[in-house]
């Protein structure tokens, strides 16, 4: 994971979107930012690199934050 977040956010988090409390990086989705943490509760989990995990940086306005690609390639701020 890069030491500095790679998206940011100008808007207020609420609904689905979120920030990672250990890598600050934001996310679309609670599913999105599920997909970035490996390893199991009980053992303590890690944030690993969003694109390694298929995401992508999305821009709305002047934030951005990572989401998932559907299977056409396109980009849709849902679950």
């Amino acid at each position: 994971m890069p030491s500095k977040p790679r998206t940011s956010a100008r808007l207020v988090l609420n609904g689905r979107r979120c920030q990672c409390p250990t890598c600050k990086e934001y996310f679309s989705t609670v599913n999105n930012f599920e997909k970035h943490r490996v390893g199991y509760h009980a053992f303590g989990k890690v944030c690993v690199d969003p694109e390694s995990v298929g995401m992508a940086i999305a821009t709305s306005g002047r934030s951005t934050y990572w989401i998932t690609p559907s299977k056409d390639g396109k980009f849709y701020d849902s679950e």
